[in-house]
C-alpha cells in the first residue's frame, strides 16, 4: 500500500517524496496516460469508418478492459490490496496486455484480409493459455495472502 487513498496518493497529487508512493502514484499517472490513449484510440477507429472496420472490435474491447481495470484498481485500493482483488487486477491487467496485443497486430494487417486465416492456435494452445493464467493468478493469490511465511526454508 503505497498510497492510502483512491485516486489521490494519501490526499495529494505530488510529489511523492517516498519509494512506495511515488511507484504507486507513478503507477496511476501511467494508467491515466495508457486510457487516454486507449480513449483516443477509440475516436480515431470510429472517426475512420469503414476504413477501419479490422480494429474496432479490438479498440472497444480495449476500452471495456480499461474501465473494469480502473474499478478494479479502486476497489484493490479501498480494500488495502486485498488478495483477491489483486489477483483479479493482474488478471484484467494481463487480458488487457492481450487485447492490446490484437489491436496493434491488426492495425498492421490489411483491411481486406480476412481475420479467419489469422485464427489459428486451436482448443489446445487456449487451454494452454487458460492454464497459464490460473497459473499466474493462484501465484499472486498465494502470494498476496502471506503464505510464503509458512515455510521458512
Amino acid at each position: 500500500m503505497g498510497c492510502k487513498g483512491w485516486p489521490l496518493c494519501s490526499g495529494e497529487v505530488g510529489p511523492i517524496s517516498k519509494f512506495h508512493p511515488l511507484m504507486e502514484q507513478s503507477h496511476r499517472f501511467l494508467a491515466s496516460l495508457v486510457t487516454v490513449l486507449i480513449v483516443v484510440l477509440v475516436i480515431a477507429v470510429l472517426r475512420a469508418g469503414a476504413a477501419a472496420h479490422h480494429v474496432r472490435g479490438p479498440a472497444l474491447a480495449s476500452a471495456g478492459v480499461i474501465v473494469i481495470q480502473i474499478v478494479l484498481g479502486a476497489i484493490t485500493v479501498l480494500t488495502n490490496n486485498a488478495p483477491v482483488t489483486v489477483a483479479l487486477h493482474l488478471l484484467v491487467a494481463t487480458l488487457f496486455l492481450g487485447v492490446v496485443t490484437v489491436n496493434a497486430v491488426a492495425s498492421f494487417i490489411a483491411p481486406d484480409r480476412p481475420w479467419a486465416l489469422l485464427l489459428g492456435p486451436g482448443r489446445l494452445a487456449w487451454s494452454a493459455v487458460g492454464a497459464l493464467y490460473f497459473v499466474v493468478i493462484s501465484g499472486s493469490i498465494v502470494v498476496n495472502a502471506g503464505a510464503q511465511a509458512a515455510c521458512k526454508s
